[in-house]
């Protein structure tokens, strides 16, 4: 078994993703699609960011991410796990939390390490 994502919001499991898995030709596809997607620019926090940095995709995905979790989309929410996990090979949790109306997320990475997003 390879290395778990776990996803948590307020404590409570949202997914467990299995990272490493061979990918289809049709996920790679997928994947290869978003980066060319990322490396036109995206907007992020109101501001329009044309060359974003790899922090900034992080930030982006994640919040595609938290939109796939919130319509229960599992499918988009695990190749957005697949990209997360290929490009930061040491997250091991995303760790979500509500604040009234906003969500704070935390992401834990193997070295004991978080970041804020």
């Amino acid at each position: 078994m390879g290395r778990i994502l776990e996803i948590t919001q307020d404590g409570e499991p949202l997914l467990h993703f299995e990272c490493g898995a061979t990918l289809p030709a049709l996920q790679r596809r997928q994947l290869d699609a978003l980066d060319a997607r990322l490396d036109q620019g995206i907007e992020l926090g109101g501001e329009s960011i044309p060359a974003p940095d790899q922090g900034e995709r992080v930030r982006f995905v994640i919040g595609l991410l938290l939109r796939a979790l919130g319509r229960d989309d599992p499918g988009t929410a695990r190749g957005l796990c697949t990209w997360l996990s290929q490009r930061l090979p040491e997250l091991s949790a995303i760790r979500i939390i509500t604040r009234g109306d906003d969500l704070e997320v935390d992401l834990e990475c193997d070295a004991d390490q978080a970041s804020d997003v």
